[in-house]
């Protein structure tokens, strides 16, 4: 299947509706059946590099069973280069950095067919339809810059998924990653200091109150809670501030301080993808969406949004 792409796509499998960026899909979806869907522009480079695939798969092949807990080599085939960048689930998608001969970056993400019939099994070729409808549903939101990874390529065997994006240096460093980081410097001793404690409470009820309220500005069946919920998260917002300057004028040392700031940046990159998230749900696009494919840029005030399922789409060709 892989040799199709030297092929030029036939008219009627192209997404004409779309000036800018056309896909070629290969056939509808089989469980067990290869697969594979391209854009017009990747195409192209896979006429000056008709290697690079084969070269990528098998060197991807190499470092996917390799466990995630243990330091995972650079793996390099005829001068293409595989870097492994993160894991999702349980271990059931893994992200690279594959760098081409030429020097050309791609961000590739490869992921395990189930062995059970699942309308969220992995699906490269769905990747390109849902950042496709992801990047469209973007254009309506405001709040702050959002991005979508451009997904080029996406292939299915019998085992297991692989799909290339150009490379964006933000996959490495994701919300979740972020409030990990963040986690182990709140929780890396017991704190039994009282006022770190109900900060804490309070941040734990604004995160709840905050999932309610972003919800209720996209979803009409939460929006008659609105009235309820703003009152109550303005409240929170007011002790949190209130705590955060009775510790600040205490000064009581730079580790309490730092609890602090940690806690209140966790809660700011919270908000940003519970804001996002509620949005995508209102666009049904958010059904396997969370911090770990999404980063955010303070300094830039964006978000890039790297990895989105939407569920199996059961008659993909409906789709172009």
């Amino acid at each position: 299947m892989l040799g199709e792409l030297f092929e030029t796509p036939d008219a009627k499998n192209l997404n004409n509706d779309d000036p800018v960026e056309q896909i070629f899909h290969s056939g509808s979806v089989a469980k067990n059946s290869r697969e594979l869907a391209y854009t017009d522009k990747f195409a192209n480079f896979i006429q000056t590099h008709p290697d690079f695939l084969l070269k990528t798969k098998k060197a991807a092949d190499a470092l996917f069973d390799l466990p995630v807990d243990q330091p995972v080599p650079i793996q390099e085939l005829d001068n293409v280069k595989i870097e492994y960048i993160d894991w999702h689930g349980k271990a059931e998608r893994k992200y690279y950095k594959v760098t081409a001969d030429d020097g050309q970056e791609f961000f590739l993400k490869v992921g395990v067919l189930s062995n059970k019939n699942s309308i969220h099994d992995e699906n490269s070729a769905e990747d390109l339809l849902s950042m496709q409808k992801v990047k469209e549903a973007l254009c309506g939101f405001t709040a702050f810059k959002v991005s979508a990874i451009d997904y080029q390529i996406g292939y299915k065997d019998n085992k297991r998924t692989y799909s290339l994006a150009s490379f964006d240096e933000r996959t490495r460093n994701s919300i979740g990653k972020q409030m990990n980081n963040l986690n182990d410097k709140i929780y890396k001793e017991n704190n039994q200091n009282f006022v770190i404690q109900r900060l804490l409470k309070l941040s734990r009820t604004r995160y709840d109150l905050r999932k309610l309220y972003y919800a209720s500005l996209y979803l009409p069946s939460v929006r008659t809670r609105t009235a309820e919920i703003v009152p109550r998260l303005e409240e929170i917002e007011k002790e949190i501030e209130t705590v955060k300057n009775q510790i600040y004028e205490a000064a009581s040392g730079h580790d309490t301080i730092e609890i602090v700031d940690s806690v209140l940046a966790r809660d700011e990159l919270s908000s940003k993808y519970l804001h996002l998230r509620s949005y995508l749900d209102s666009q049904e696009l958010a059904n396997d969406f969370h911090e770990d494919q999404m980063s955010y840029d303070k300094l830039t005030d964006e978000a890039l949004v790297f990895d989105i399922r939407k569920g199996r789409y059961f008659d993909i060709e409906d789709a172009f």
